[in-house]
């Protein structure tokens, strides 16, 4: 976790940096652990806007697991799988069950955008010995600052709810991090409305025999990690 103080003239609002990869069980029970802890007054993830009316719908059906569907208007579809250990998940989860806002920052697919999402250069294993993070720290010396259009939309917005908010918990890939704080630093208050939306977002509920084949033996660590997630908060 990475704490920052963002200054205005009347308020300072902390930051929480909440990096990840996706559904990493250390990482989101690390995630939830510090959630329980800060107690943020709102959320941020890296998620698009229009996603947000699905995604809460998806989240509330657990443990059920969906799939969210975009068809842009190229024809091109992009799938996201709605699942128990999925950080965002976790933290959408926290935010409806504390009542607090969380809000959807992240940029578009407007232009291509580097992948790096499966780089993880320290096991998530060394969590349990070094501490979520003492591994933060030396996982975010991997990656360098990657200052695209996606980092400056998502530090606009960040910029934008540190206003109205004293503290706001941020969860962003690893790969994202550095260039959104570099981001911050040249922020100017304005936003543009993003051209690529999907001209259609449909959720679907998943048969167990699809569960099975999409998920496949991680669907195990799902099952047991939502068994147990409770515990992680009332251990806090």
């Amino acid at each position: 976790m990475l704490r920052i103080e963002k200054k205005f003239k009347n308020k300072t609002s902390i930051l929480y940096f909440l990096p990840f990869f996706p559904s990493n069980l250390e990482i989101t029970q690390s995630i939830i652990k510090l959630l329980a802890e800060i107690k943020p007054s709102a959320i941020a993830i890296a998620l698009p806007f229009f996603v947000k009316d699905k995604w809460l719908l998806a989240v509330k059906y657990l443990p059920n697991i969906s799939v969210i569907s975009l068809i842009y208007k190229n024809q091109e579809t992009e799938y996201l799988i709605v699942e128990p250990l999925c950080p965002l998940v976790e933290a959408t989860r926290y935010a409806l069950f504390s009542k607090i806002p969380i809000f959807f920052i992240d940029f578009p697919k407007d232009v291509p955008q580097e992948d790096l999402s499966n780089l993880i250069p320290l096991s998530p294993y060394l969590i349990k010995d070094l501490g979520f993070e003492k591994y933060v720290d030396l996982t975010l010396s991997f990656f360098e600052k990657h200052l695209t259009e996606r980092e400056k939309y998502t530090a606009e917005k960040i910029l934008e709810i540190s206003q109205k908010y004293d503290s706001v918990a941020i969860l962003l890939p690893f790969y994202q991090v550095k260039g959104v704080i570099k981001a911050l630093e040249i922020t100017s208050g304005l936003l543009y409305f993003p051209k690529n939306i999907p001209k259609e977002i449909e959720i679907y509920t998943l048969y167990s025999k699809s569960v099975r084949e999409i998920l496949s033996e991680p669907g195990y660590f799902q099952s047991v990690y939502e068994k147990n997630r409770k515990k992680l908060v009332e251990d806090k």
